[in-house]
């Protein structure tokens, strides 16, 4: 069961390139919800906090690329959404 976890952790934190990939070769981000992101982040840092907390330091690792994802994802649409105006 450990294997599924590390699996799913390993999914859910690179499931953002193929969005960032998107965003860079369109340059449009009209469709994304900058809220989403806010919120993406914001659970990701509480995550961590709490992974930190825990000392699992799989999660741990897990947790900050997929903050650092995300964080590069929303800076894109914050980019974008400002170049778009």
């Amino acid at each position: 069961m450990h294997i599924l976890g590390l699996i799913s952790m390993v999914l859910f934190s690179f499931a953002f390139v193929p969005q960032i990939i998107a965003i860079l070769r369109t340059k449009n981000v009209s469709g994304i919800s900058l809220w989403l992101w806010i919120m993406v982040i914001s659970g990701y840092v509480t995550g961590l906090a709490y992974m930190l907390h825990i000392k699992d330091q799989i999660a741990v690792v897990t947790y900050l690329v997929g903050l650092f994802l995300a964080a590069i994802t929303t800076c894109l649409v914050i980019y974008y959404k400002r170049k778009q105006s």
